[in-house]
């Protein structure tokens, strides 16, 4: 196995993969429904925020209030991917981060809870976005885990 095939690292590539297929079909749609820009706006802004708590930084984006250009969508996908994966190369994954929440909660979680959060967040909301749009008719592309892990293949 690659060392850059490790399961978290797995996660972080689909997850990357799925963001940018979603921002690509964004971009080519007539007009950006205000949800789903809101959505996918703040899918980036959580990968700020806990990338500046994993930095001990202050977060340039805020995240249900971001407004982001949806031109910079896959420029800001693509700097945090990097980011996380050389980060989780570099302390193998281990480890733990005490940070504050937005209420300045303070809370310690291990990397690889933070890793799987970021994913399944992502998730979760690319999947509102998704179930959004094809409310107005709109085929969003297919970001499951496995249709990723077969294209890795081929």
């Amino acid at each position: 196995m690659h060392p850059t095939d490790t399961p978290l690292l797995l996660l972080m590539q689909h997850e990357h993969w799925a963001n940018v297929r979603i921002a690509r079909w964004l971009l080519t749609l007539p007009e950006i429904p205000d949800r789903a820009k809101s959505l996918f706006d703040h899918i980036i802004a959580a990968h700020d925020n806990w990338w500046a708590r994993v930095a001990q930084s202050t977060p340039s984006l805020t995240t249900w209030t971001a407004n982001l250009q949806p031109a910079q969508y896959e420029t800001l996908l693509d700097l945090y991917h990097r980011q996380w994966v050389a980060w989780l190369v570099r302390t193998g994954a281990t480890g733990s981060i005490t940070y504050q929440n937005l209420r300045r909660e303070s809370f310690t979680n291990d990397v690889p809870s933070i890793i799987i959060h970021l994913s399944l967040h992502a998730q979760y909301h690319r999947g509102q976005i998704t179930e959004h749009l094809r409310a107005s008719a709109a085929t969003p592309p297919p970001t499951d885990y496995i249709v990723w892990a077969r294209q890795q293949r081929s």
